[in-house]
């Protein structure tokens, strides 16, 4: 709202306002306890801001969100930073689950040499802020965290290869400042968890052409057809529209009902009562 109508916006939190921004002055700390610097204990930290970046774009009131430090720190510190681009998160040929997890020992020894899970971490991070893009493909990743195979390894990389591509991409506020309303978009997969066969749900919304929030999980349900999973997942964003609705009344928003785009007719059917 405040990038597509020009608002000037202010904020203020005292218990870690030094976090948030660029620090105009030089301040210090002390070397947080278990975290201290052997042989230098004497000494003190200077604190940075967070790797996030706002930059505005040519067009008055449009903001640029991305975390462009990141993302190349993280490829610098598993070497990939000079990895070939792949334009997508993950390819199809990755087909994971329990059976590519490590069946001897010898493939557990060769996965502990692997830091799959900081990696992971570090990616997860990504989606969470900026990179809803990512989503689908670390949830992937994430389903054996405890024991995975050189195979999740190699899905992990592949990731990072996307990133490679992508480095800067992010989220830009404002990009339709005449039509600032909420709008959500949705999609599922049906059965195509090779464990347990369940399927997703996952759905987006935007403000004013800006991503506002976003969601990717596995049904608790076991559904039985395609039109029950695509019901289920437009269940679960009206839901989620219906509270963005209210919020936005709250902020000066007024719009009658929330746009909801599926591609699924059956699902739309139902969802009319029809």
């Amino acid at each position: 709202m405040e990038g597509g109508w020009d608002l000037h916006l202010e904020q203020m939190d005292v218990k870690t306002a030094f976090l948030h921004g660029d620090l105009e002055e030089q301040i210090y700390m002390e070397q947080p306890d278990r975290f201290t610097q052997p042989g230098h204990e004497h000494l003190v930290l200077q604190p940075k801001s967070l790797e996030w970046r706002f930059t505005e774009t040519e067009a008055q009131g449009k903001l640029w969100l991305s975390q462009r430090g990141h993302v190349e720190k993280v490829l610098d510190r598993f070497g990939m930073s000079k990895a070939k681009p792949m334009i997508t998160p993950l390819a199809n040929h990755f087909k994971l689950s329990i059976e590519q997890c490590p069946k001897t020992d010898r493939e557990v020894e060769d996965m502990a040499k692997v830091s799959y899970a900081s990696a992971v971490g570090c990616l997860t991070y990504a989606i969470v802020c900026t990179r809803p893009d990512l989503a689908h493909a670390i949830s992937q990743v994430c389903k054996h965290m405890s024991k995975p195979g050189r195979h999740y390894w190699e899905a992990v990389k592949w990731i990072f290869r996307y990133l490679k591509g992508t480095v800067g991409h992010g989220i830009i506020f404002g990009s339709q400042q005449n039509d600032p309303l909420v709008v959500g978009y949705v999609d599922s997969d049906y059965a195509t968890d090779l464990d347990d066969r369940r399927s997703k749900t996952g759905y987006v919304f935007t403000l004013g052409g800006g991503l506002i929030c976003w969601k990717l999980t596995v049904q608790s349900i076991m559904a039985l057809s395609t039109t029950e999973v695509e019901y289920m997942t437009v269940a679960e964003a009206a839901k989620e529209a219906l509270w963005l609705s209210g919020l936005s009344k709250e902020l000066g928003v007024e719009q009658g009902g929330v746009q909801l785009h599926c591609d699924s007719q059956s699902a739309i059917y139902l969802a009319k009562n029809q």
